[in-house]
């Protein structure tokens, strides 16, 4: 009896079922991408591991199984190709592997390109951990590599979105009406962008700004910052005053 009370009761599990029905037909595309991505990925791997005779372990989802001491070479591949992977060890058929896990990238750097007031200097795709990327942050702007960085992702609320955490750390000034904007306006389409915690600010003369992870977010969040983004990197680099 105590088994039997810990399963959800049926009602419960129709009531799941049903809105991830209906969150496969509200977002079809996303979905069709995502399996996509993720297919194009562990074919990467798999020809990797072909070609250099690594014994590996595909399954039906996400995840490629490998000795350890073939990791280190498989990591740096998957930086080459910025491919966005987490690892970890753990036994499989009384034998240690290490599992990888891959996570597709939804947001391509094309989608920048509609915005004429910037240019694309660099591109990189970086594991959600707060020091790797405030060191981005910090090197970006203290070498004056960019004049603006936008991030995308890790600003929802599970236990690894933490980009905001990260720039805050690096920020010397806060810009929350950017943020304001963008949640406000979003918000007019999805209750969901109330849960969006990115932040926007500066760091000595860098513009920083922090968008979701999925495409559609960033094409919507764009389109609302681009009006002001001009004449914003315009009185950062101090070259107006006011009057």
């Amino acid at each position: 009896m105590d088994i039997i009370n810990k399963f959800i009761p049926t009602y419960e599990i129709s009531s799941i079922a049903s809105k991830f029905g209906s969150y496969l037909l509200d977002n079809y595309k996303e979905v069709e991408d995502y399996i996509s991505l993720i297919k194009k990925e562990k074919k990467l791997l798999s020809d990797l591991c072909k070609q250099y005779n690594i014994p590996n372990i595909l399954n039906h989802s996400n995840t490629i199984y490998l000795k350890p001491k073939n990791l280190n070479k498989v990591k740096e591949y998957l930086n080459e190709q910025n491919v966005l992977f987490r690892t970890r060890i753990l036994p499989y058929d009384k034998e240690e592997w290490v599992a990888i896990v891959l996570y597709p990238n939804f947001v391509d750097s094309d989608i920048f390109k509609k915005i004429e007031s910037i240019q694309e200097v660099f591109y990189k795709i970086i594991p959600d951990d707060i020091d790797t990327i405030s060191s981005y942050l910090i090197e970006l702007s203290d070498n004056h590599i960019a004049d603006i960085i936008i991030t995308t992702g890790g600003t929802g609320l599970g236990p690894r979105d933490l980009t905001p955490e990260a720039t805050k750390n690096v920020l010397d000034k806060e810009i929350p009406g950017i943020t304001e904007a963008m949640r406000l306006e979003t918000l007019k389409k999805t209750n969901l962008s109330m849960l969006s915690r990115g932040i926007s600010g500066l760091r000595k003369k860098c513009l920083i700004i922090n968008l979701p992870g999925s495409p559609k977010a960033v094409s919507e969040c764009l389109e609302i910052i681009e009006p002001v983004l001009e004449h914003a990197l315009t009185i950062i680099s101090g070259k107006t005053s006011h009057k």
